[in-house]
């Protein structure tokens, strides 16, 4: 039998996950132990044995680890069986670190006008254009939501919609259109609809309306 410890790589922790107050030691952990052995990737399943192989944690401490991981918007646990898998989604990519490295306070009165005309493919391959978007979408959560603090855990799930090609002006609308219809998290009620466009590869503003007008359409008819 196998007893080699998983050898960790040289892995800079981003300081909001160390002084992430959602996120207890295991949580933290565990979302290291994830982004070290998965570089590159955002979709995982791995065996409950495996992971707590890597991680060193008891198998009890595994799910609350992943609970409060997925509380928090580091992930989305998608299915957990202690006797045979664990699949979940990665708002970050694995070995993205440098991601976090910008800071969370937006220049509002920064022009965007050049930014603005640059595609889907320059936000991917882009790191300004990926900040821009970034200061829009916290700009725009700070207009709608004054008294909701935006964290990094909310910013990673919005991020993870731009990289999988929605445009933020799209982000930026539902965030908008949440927020008259919404009392409790908001994030919740976002993902929802974010989930419900990203599977019809609906990705701009103007495709969201044209699908509120077709739901309104088909409602009547029925």
């Amino acid at each position: 039998m196998n007893s080699e410890k998983p050898v960790f790589k040289l892995f800079a922790i981003p300081e909001e996950v160390l002084q992430n107050q959602d996120l207890n030691t295991r949580a933290k952990i565990a979302l290291v132990a994830l982004w070290s052995q998965y570089e590159g990737s955002r979709h995982i399943n791995i065996s409950p044995g495996t992971f707590t192989r890597l991680t060193s944690l008891p198998p009890e401490g595994v799910f609350n680890a992943l609970n409060r991981l997925d509380d928090s918007g580091w992930i989305e646990l998608i299915d957990y069986d202690a006797d045979r898998k664990i699949e979940l989604e990665l708002a970050r990519p694995a070995g993205r670190p440098e991601s976090f490295s910008h800071g969370f306070t937006p220049d509002e009165n920064e022009s965007a006008s050049a930014e603005d005309s640059k595609t889907d493919e320059d936000f991917r391959t882009d790191p300004d254009q990926k900040e821009t978007a970034e200061k829009k979408l916290i700009s725009a959560w700070r207009s709608e939501f004054p008294g909701r603090q935006l964290t990094p855990g909310d910013l990673t799930h919005l991020q993870a919609y731009l990289e999988r090609g929605m445009d933020a002006e799209l982000l930026i609308e539902i965030i908008k259109y949440t927020a008259g219809r919404v009392r409790g998290n908001p994030l919740a009620y976002m993902r929802k609809i974010l989930n419900d466009l990203h599977s019809q590869n609906i990705t701009s503003k103007e495709g969201f309306w044209q699908h509120q007008e077709n739901f309104k359409g088909e409602s009547q008819d029925g």
